[in-house]
């Protein structure tokens, strides 16, 4: 787990990718299916380690995408399934 953060009574287990350029897909597309599947299990794995019982858990992913010119590009996408 890269990040976990708590936004009101939601648990939310973060993934950031960063990437260079777009040759070998997007930020985002790295985070498939199975890969969320294993934060969501990360999650519970980690709030049971740390006795927590969170009403709500979500997966985020944070999607940089680094320019050689001129400022990232920084994507926040909210509850992946």
């Amino acid at each position: 787990l890269d990040l976990v953060l708590r936004e009101g009574d939601v648990l939310v287990a973060c993934e950031v990718k960063t990437r260079s350029g777009e040759g070998c897909g997007s930020p985002h597309e790295a985070v498939n299916p199975t890969k969320v599947a294993r934060l969501h299990q990360l999650l519970w794995l980690w709030c049971e380690a740390h006795d927590l019982r969170p009403q709500e858990t979500r997966v985020d992913v944070v999607g940089i995408l680094r320019s050689s010119r001129g400022a990232a590009r920084l994507d926040h996408v909210r509850g992946l399934v």
